[in-house]
């Protein structure tokens, strides 16, 4: 009776284990990219290849260039 209830008691906790690392597993996230996968653009500018600090860089630099318009009138 003895080695019945041990039985059980090893097989219960192997299977709340098993329970508690396959929600973790589950919940694994990965990891984001380092890097902008190529052929990304924004606004025409490529920021393919960059890390996101360097293309919000590129992006704000392109557009905080002035833009000259001529109009006829």
């Amino acid at each position: 009776m003895r080695r019945v209830v041990l039985c059980i008691a090893v097989v219960a906790s192997l299977a709340v284990a098993g329970g508690i690392a396959g929600a973790v597993r589950a919940d694994d996230t990965p990891p984001p990219a380092a890097t902008i996968p190529l052929g990304v653009t924004i606004g025409g500018i490529d920021v393919g290849g960059m890390t996101a600090d360097d293309a919000t860089t590129a992006v704000q630099q392109a557009f905080a260039q002035p833009l000259e318009l001529l109009v006829a009138g």
